[in-house]
């Protein structure tokens, strides 16, 4: 299947007084696409192949990073758990997130 992968990239602080405390700020945007039937060759007349799949076809071509000087609130959580492997946190809205840290070259995307 034919896929867009979107990023969005954080920026994560603490403040010393509370380390538990992570506040989110939004830096950027990493968009990738995967084409399922996706060949090598960069020929023009593969370029409107890749056109006509639509957007998983143009940014697999030309993946898209957006990163600037600005950054915005994005979130907060506090952190309820964390090991070597796992990581349990609240967010500020109520909702409980666990996460498994990936070992390198086992990431899912």
């Amino acid at each position: 299947d034919d896929r867009v992968l979107q990023k969005v990239v954080t920026e994560a602080s603490a403040k010393s007084s509370d380390p538990l405390t992570v506040d989110l700020k939004i830096a950027g945007l990493e968009l990738v696409g995967d084409r399922a039937d996706e060949d090598n060759d960069n020929d023009s007349a593969n370029m409107l192949s890749r056109i006509q799949a639509g957007p998983a076809g143009i940014i697999g071509s030309t993946p898209l990073e957006l990163r600037g000087f600005l950054t915005a609130p994005f979130g907060r959580f506090k952190v309820k758990y964390l090991d070597d492997e796992f990581r349990i946190i609240e967010t500020y809205q109520g909702f409980l997130a666990c996460n498994v840290r990936q070992m390198p070259g086992e990431e899912w995307f």
